[in-house]
C-alpha cells in the first residue's frame, strides 16, 4: 500500500498537527510501508497566500488555490498512491485538493480543527452564530462548498470538542481517533526551572497575554515564551522583560527536552480546541499543563481538578495551579494520556484504509 501523507507545513513549524502527520509518515516509512509526507513549498505559496491580501482573498484561495491543485495533478502522477491522507489543507493547499483524484486513490481527511467552517479559529458562541445565521451568511456558504469538496472523502475527527461542532454544522464524521503521542525518551532525572511557566504557541489565539498578566502578578515566576517574536512583543505590554526568557522557535527536541525541565505549561486555546499535543506531551514529561475551557484537556481536568482549568480570557493564579496540580499528576497522567502510544494510532488508521466498506 502506498500512502501519500499531506499537510500545510512540515514539523518545523509550530502546531501539533503537523508534528502528528510528520510522525506518523515517518514510522510508517521505517516499518518498511511505502509512505511519503509532503508539506506545501512555503516560499512558493507566499505569492498566494500573502498576509497583506484583503480578508477575502485568503478566503477564496483557502477553498480552491490553482497552484496547489496542479501541484497535486502532479504529485498523484508521480508518486501514484493507493490512499491519500490529507491534515491540515486550508493554509497552504487549499480544500479543492481533495477533488484531485487521478487513480482513484481512498482519500482520508483528519479534520484536527474547525477549518471546514471558517478560514479563522472559532469559539463555541461564533460557531452557533454560524448555525443560527442566513444561508446567504459567507460562512454558511464555505460550509457547502467544503462540504461537496470533501465529498466521500472519509472523515476522521480527533476529539468531541471540534466533532460536535461539525456535526451540528452538518458535516459526517466517520470515525474518531484521538491523537497519541510518543512516550518520554529522557532517561536522566528530571531538572526544574523553579517557578517557571511555559508558552509555545500563536499569541492571541493561545492566550500569551492572559499568561504574561500571570507571570507579572505572581512573585519571583518565570515566562519561558517558544513562539514567534510576536509573542515576545505581546507579553513585553504585561510583564517586565526581566521576567520574560525568550527562546524563538526552538526545533522539536529541544521542546521536548524544556517539558523535561519546565514546571507550567500554559495551554490557554481561546478558541475550540480538540486535544492539544503539547498538553499531552506536557503531562508524559513531568510538567503541568493548565487549560482552557474551549480544549478537549478541560473535559478531562475539570473531573479532577478543576483549577487546572480557566474560563477564556481568564488570568491564571500559577501557584495555586501549581499545587492543584502537584496534587493530581498521577491521576491527570492516567486520563489524559492514551495507554497505547502512537503505534496504536496508525494501526486504527490502517484498518480504515483497508476496510472494503469504506469507499
Amino acid at each position: 500500500m502506498k500512502i501519500l501523507v499531506v499537510s500545510d507545513f512540515s514539523s518545523a513549524q509550530p502546531g501539533g498537527a503537523q508534528v502528528i502527520a510528520e510522525t506518523i509518515s515517518n514510522m510508517l516509512a521505517s516499518n518498511g510501508d511505502l509512505c511519503r509526507f509532503r508539506a506545501y513549498p512555503i516560499s512558493k505559496t507566499r505569492i498566494f497566500r500573502g498576509i497583506s491580501q484583503p480578508s477575502i482573498v485568503r478566503e477564496i484561495l483557502s477553498l480552491i488555490n490553482p497552484v496547489a491543485v496542479i501541484r497535486m495533478v502532479f504529485l498523484q502522477i508521480s508518486y501514484k498512491p493507493d490512499v491519500i491522507w490529507y491534515h491540515n489543507v486550508n493554509n497552504r493547499w487549499s480544500w479543492a485538493i481533495l477533488r484531485i483524484n487521478i487513480r482513484r486513490s481512498k482519500k482520508l481527511i483528519t479534520l484536527h480543527d474547525l477549518t471546514a467552517i471558517s478560514n479563522k479559529k472559532l469559539n463555541s458562541l461564533e460557531v452557533e452564530k454560524i448555525i443560527k445565521s442566513s444561508i446567504f451568511n459567507f460562512s454558511r456558504i464555505r460550509i457547502l462548498i467544503t462540504k461537496k469538496l470533501i465529498g466521500k472523502t472519509i472523515t476522521v475527527s480527533i476529539g468531541e470538542t471540534c466533532k460536535n461542532a461539525l456535526i451540528e454544522t452538518g458535516y459526517r464524521i466517520d470515525a474518531q481517533i484521538s491523537n497519541r503521542i510518543m512516550p518520554c525518551t529522557h532517561t536522566e532525572p528530571r531538572s526544574k526551572h523553579p517557578n517557571s511557566v511555559l508558552f509555545a504557541g500563536r499569541p492571541y489565539l493561545k492566550g500569551a497575554d492572559f499568561v504574561a498578566k500571570a507571570v507579572a502578578r505572581a512573585e519571583e515566576w518565570t515566562l519561558f515564551i517558544a513562539s514567534d517574536e510576536e509573542a515576545y512583543k505581546l507579553a513585553l505590554e504585561f510583564c517586565p522583560p526581566e521576567r520574560i526568557k525568550y527562546l524563538g522557535l526552538i526545533p522539536r527536541d529541544e521542546l521536548l527536552k524544556l517539558l523535561h525541565s519546565i514546571e507550567l505549561v500554559a495551554v490557554c486555546s481561546q478558541y475550540l480546541d480538540n486535544y492539544p499535543t503539547i498538553g499531552l506531551e506536557a503531562l508524559v514529561h513531568g510538567a503541568i499543563p493548565f487549560t482552557s475551557s474551549y480544549t478537549g484537556l478541560s473535559r478531562v481536568f475539570a473531573g479532577i481538578s478543576p483549577a487546572l482549568v480557566l474560563n477564556p480570557g481568564e488570568v491564571p493564579d500559577l501557584d495555586k495551579i501549581l499545587s492543584a496540580g502537584n496534587s493530581a499528576r498521577n491521576q491527570l497522567l492516567k486520563a489524559a494520556v492514551p495507554v497505547q502510544d502512537i503505534e496504536s494510532m496508525i494501526q486504527e488508521y490502517l484498518a480504515l484504509f483497508s476496510n472494503e466498506n469504506i469507499p
